[in-house]
């Protein structure tokens, strides 16, 4: 995926810019509150439709103006070129896609995959399971596309188990095969993407050359990552 046009208007301090970023790394360089941040923060705006820094629409849209207008054009991996607009209101958000709106974020998300590393990232070892948790399902519902709907049934089917519970043994029977085959069907999804990560990982040991510290900290990850696995 590419980005090869971005447009902003009235997000944060930034009145109007526009970038057509390179194929390759972008550098953007700035003295503080000039904006560096923002250019960031629009792209996950057009993934995500809110903010990863702060979800009141309130404090995105500029001073003194009435809505926020943010627009890309990405080029896919097969070279198809896609328009996504994102306009926030003080109330209100409306995303677009080739000339069609978007209601579903998880249509969103697919169209413009994107992560964000930000100061905090440690937070992913240090704190509780649900971050790599999170971490994972991101990755699985990019890689394997029918991921998320199989969580979907797999969380219905669970709730109706536990309706099932307080009600007949036939019904809680049949709740049972269900969770159990969505469930298994998941878990193997999971296992076939962590072997994928795991060998991505190992290709990054092996760039790294004989530097023993990098190389020390790849290993820990995998470890930590094949451990997770069975969590």
């Amino acid at each position: 995926m590419q980005i090869e046009f971005l447009s902003i208007d009235n997000l944060r301090n930034v009145i109007n810019a526009e970038l057509e970023p390179s194929s390759s790394i972008n550098l953007i360089t700035g003295k503080n509150g000039a904006g560096k941040t923002t250019i960031l923060e629009s792209i996950y705006l057009l993934a995500r439709a809110r903010s990863f820094r702060q979800s009141q629409n309130i404090n995105l849209i500029r001073k003194d103006a009435e809505l926020l207008n943010i627009f890309t054009k990405i080029q896919n991996s097969s070279g198809i070129t896609h328009k996504i607009g994102l306009q926030k209101k003080r109330r209100t958000t409306q995303v677009r896609k080739d000339g069609g709106t978007i209601t579903r974020l998880s249509y969103l998300a697919k169209s413009l995959p994107i992560t964000v590393i930000t100061s905090n990232i440690q937070r992913i070892i240090e704190d509780e399971p649900k971050h790599r948790r999170r971490l994972l399902n991101w990755g699985m519902f990019h890689v394997e596309h029918d991921f998320g709907n199989l969580a979907s049934r797999y969380k219905k089917a669970l709730n109706q188990r536990n309706n099932a519970l307080c009600k007949s043994e036939k019904q809680l029977s049949a709740w049972d095969k269900q969770v159990a085959s969505l469930g298994t069907e998941i878990n193997q999804k999971m296992v076939n993407y962590v072997n994928e990560w795991n060998t991505s990982l190992s290709i990054i040991i092996n760039q790294t050359g004989n530097k023993t510290g990098s190389k020390v900290r790849v290993e820990r990850w995998i470890k930590f990552i094949r451990g997770y696995q069975c969590k």
